[in-house]
C-alpha cells in the first residue's frame, strides 16, 4: 500500500527509505521524487547514489543504471559524452543529467 508524505515523515524508516527505495511503480514513484522536503531532494543538484536512469535499449532489454556506476566513471571527456547524449526517459526514469545532476556537472553542481 502507498503511504503518504506525512507518514514518512513521521516514519522511524524515513532516512532508509528515503536513500533506499528508488524504485517506480506502475503508480508510484519513489519517495525522494515524491516527497522532497521530507527526504530533503529539493536542491536541484540534489543526487543519490542508488537513484537510477533510464540508460537505452541494448539486445531488446531496456537498462538501467545507478549514479554510482556513471560517478566512477573516470575519464571527464567519456562522462560528459554520456551525460549528454542519453536523453530518454521511460517508465519514469530520466536521463542521466536530470537523475545525476552533481556528476554530470549541470548548472552550479
Amino acid at each position: 500500500k502507498n503511504k503518504t508524505c506525512f507518514w514518512l515523515a513521521n516514519s522511524k524508516q524515513k532516512k532508509t527509505i528515503c536513500s533506499k527505495k528508488v524504485n517506480y511503480g506502475p503508480d508510484h514513484g519513489p519517495a525522494q521524487a515524491v516527497c522532497l522536503a521530507t527526504c530533503g531532494s529539493c536542491d536541484s543538484c540534489y543526487e543519490n547514489e542508488k537513484s537510477k536512469f533510464y540508460f537505452g535499449k541494448i539486445d531488446g532489454t531496456h537498462v538501467y543504471k545507478r549514479c554510482k556506476a556513471m560517478a566512477s566513471i573516470k575519464n571527464k571527456n567519456r562522462l560528459i559524452k554520456f551525460c549528454s547524449s542519453k536523453n530518454k526517459t521511460r517508465k519514469g526514469y530520466g536521463p542521466p543529467k536530470a537523475v545525476c545532476p552533481t556528476t554530470c556537472s549541470v548548472g552550479s553542481c
